[in-house]
């Protein structure tokens, strides 16, 4: 095999990029053939990390204890794949050990009273606390108007149209008794460029199923490097992720090959 292969190239390697399909909860190759395999979206690329644990075979020689093989323990393989891509619905409730939770929804509000953020001498207003802006016990979002009688928006009270809350910033005008804005609000549902997801997290810590992942590089005239197709695995979340203003968020799962390996295709 030549050595400048675009295999063994370090710029190929490093200049790639790869894919992942899973077939969740697939227990068998024609299971997940026929439940077919989800996209999982943008990936920097993958470490593969494996591990051969062995045993000592021991032989004594005259007083003197000699290691004189190994017999076969432990073998793992597998990959820890990293993104940028956090807020994705296929990623994220893997790095929040998470299930479906309810979404966000809401009925559209044209100028209605919305319930009285209440006020009393045994729960009196704080000042700068947000309190949140409720329709029928419910959180209302994404606020187009906002109103309290009598008030003036920015001098005192403010509000997060967005989160659906308000806060008291004036001193001369800290509610002494209940208050009822006013607000109006469009109808949120799953076409709607606001919507969100729901997302219950710390409920689910492994999962499994089929994986298809393949490698790319830079190699126009044939970029796909690597096929590792129809193995079982294991996911479980890698290193913790995290947002700063100052880079790319990053984090990563590792998908761990289990009883059925698959097979992989190389470029050669």
């Amino acid at each position: 095999m030549p050595l400048n292969s675009q295999l063994h190239h370090s710029r190929a390697e490093l200049s790639g990029a790869c894919r992942l399909l899973l077939s969740l909860d697939a227990s068998t190759r024609a299971a997940a053939a026929l439940a077919g395999f989800e996209e999982f979206g943008g990936l920097k690329g993958y470490e593969l990390q494996g591990e051969s644990k062995t045993e000592p075979v021991l032989k004594p020689f005259f007083g003197v204890m000699r290691q004189v093989d190994e017999s076969p323990g432990l073998l793992t393989l597998g990959y820890e794949l990293t993104t940028t891509e956090i807020a994705d619905a296929r990623k994220l409730k893997y790095f929040l050990a998470g299930t479906a939770g309810q979404d966000l929804a809401q009925a559209a509000l044209a100028a209605q009273v919305a319930d009285a953020i209440v006020f009393s001498a045994q729960v009196p207003a704080v000042l700068n606390r947000w309190y949140d802006v409720l329709k029928n016990g419910v959180r209302v979002r994404q606020l187009s108007a906002f109103a309290i009688a009598g008030k003036v928006e920015g001098v005192d009270f403010i509000v997060d149209y967005e989160n659906g809350a308000v806060r008291f910033p004036s001193a001369a005008y800290l509610p002494a008794a209940n208050v009822a804005p006013t607000i109006s609000a469009p109808a949120i549902d799953a076409t709607h460029a606001k919507f969100m997801r729901g997302l219950r997290p710390m409920q689910n810590q492994i999962w499994r199923g089929y994986a298809r992942l393949y490698s790319y590089d830079q190699n126009q005239a044939n970029r796909l490097v690597m096929a590792h197709e129809d193995f079982s695995f294991t996911l479980t979340l890698g290193k913790n992720f995290g947002l700063k203003h100052d880079g790319n968020a990053e984090a990563s799962i590792k998908l761990m090959i289990a009883a059925d390996e698959g097979v992989v295709l190389h470029r050669d």
